[in-house]
């Protein structure tokens, strides 16, 4: 009995492996979207959103960080960032002093972008 348990958990957690890399990586849920980040960054800025306030939580400037960062983002889904409802956090993205873009991040699961950066996101917003 708990071999098949055991068993079954495995399938479980393989399936779920198979389809979080292929929404990842092959089935983008929103193909007009798929874009690379193509502008350089030297600084990102993350925002904390409370009540229609903004307050600076973090200052990212390390080259290592900001280019993983760069790396992960395959999608936005800009359905979902349009109104902001659920944004928490933003990140500024900075080059060279001047404002060139940003993200959003409400929850690990909130579909504004993949999966791999929403989880980079939040590693970046709790300081890691």
């Amino acid at each position: 009995m708990k071999k098949i348990f055991l068993g079954g958990l495995i399938l479980i957690a393989v399936l779920f492996l198979a389809l979080a890399f292929w929404v990842e990586f092959v089935a983008c849920p929103f193909p007009d979207y798929r874009v690379n980040i193509d502008h350089p960054i030297d600084r990102l800025e993350i925002w904390k959103i409370t009540d229609d306030e903004k307050e600076l939580i973090r200052t990212v400037e390390s080259p290592a960080k900001i280019g993983k960062y760069i790396r992960k983002y395959r999608w936005e889904n800009v359905n979902a960032i349009c109104c902001m409802e659920d944004t928490r956090y933003i990140f500024e993205e900075y080059a060279s002093g001047e404002s060139v873009g940003s993200s959003y991040y409400a929850q690990p699961f909130a579909r504004y972008n993949n999966l791999g950066f929403t989880l980079y996101q939040l590693w970046l917003i709790l300081g890691l």
